[in-house]
């Protein structure tokens, strides 16, 4: 067996109060743009706007730096869930953080590095490294099936010695 047994929890979380403010400001600019669109062009024209609204809202929700590199605040879903990191790393667990955004992976990364932890990033562009692709790719497909996101796209992920898995 490749991962440990699944344990879902769900953590409730709040937005800093910049990281609101700027939510609030594009999902009101993106609510105006949309009614425009839907009043002007209809519905089928509209459903790129839609989806690129509901795309960045997302990323706001993690991280506002996600949109907007310059960003310096922070994001109160990132500061919970690094906490549960930290949290799990001194009772010496292992740690996979899995994002379906990889500037969100690229975040924590930084963070690591900032901090002088060790990690080993992998994000779909790496080779695999002491595993044969075939490993690999029961591996991810046994990910897939654990998080029952059969879309996922997970390339080339060793993940045989974590013991926490982290999706923010």
């Amino acid at each position: 067996k490749f991962l440990p047994e699944k344990t879902e929890s769900i953590h409730y979380t709040t937005m800093t109060e910049d990281q609101a403010e700027i939510y609030e400001k594009t999902k009101s600019g993106f609510r105006n743009m949309i009614l425009q669109q839907l009043d002007s062009e209809g519905i089928s024209k509209s459903q790129i706007m839609i989806l690129q609204g509901l795309s960045q809202l997302r990323q706001l929700a993690n991280h506002p730096r996600m949109v907007d590199p310059e960003y310096a605040g922070e994001s109160g879903k990132f500061r919970d869930v690094f906490h549960k990191v930290e949290t799990a790393l001194a009772e010496n667990h292992k740690i996979l953080i899995f994002s379906s955004f990889v500037k969100h992976l690229d975040i924590f990364k930084k963070k690591f590095e900032h901090m002088g932890l060790p990690f080993a990033y992998l994000d779909g562009n790496q080779k695999p490294i002491g595993y044969t692709v075939e490993i690999c790719q029961e591996i991810a497909q046994h990910i897939k099936t654990a998080l029952k996101l059969p879309k996922l796209d997970v390339r080339y992920n060793p993940t045989t010695s974590a013991t926490r898995m982290v999706s923010p």
